[in-house]
């Protein structure tokens, strides 16, 4: 399985120090989308993907929100889909 959720941060937060942050916390990123409003420049929104599933009440999504040096405003999960089976794995 794979999980998404959107990560609102409080100003500007690099790929690389979410994607430290994510670790930190046992959700190794598997891809990263950073999406800004021009008309809120104050506000950053990261959309992450990870792998296995993530629920709304999952710990580490309030770790995340209490990593150090990171300002996260708000979490939202979407939801996650099933990764489809390799051919190895369908063989």
């Amino acid at each position: 399985d794979r999980s998404l959720f959107v990560v609102e941060a409080a100003g500007e937060i690099s790929r690389s120090a979410l994607r430290g942050a994510l670790a930190t916390v046992d959700l190794p990123p598997v891809y990263i989308h950073l999406w800004r409003d021009p008309n809120d420049a104050a506000t950053w929104h990261h959309l992450v993907e990870v792998e296995g599933c993530v629920r709304a009440d999952d710990r580490r999504l309030r770790q995340l929100a209490e990593v150090k040096g990171v300002e996260i405003r708000q979490i939202w999960p979407l939801g996650g889909y099933a990764v489809p089976l390799s051919a190895a794995e369908l063989a």
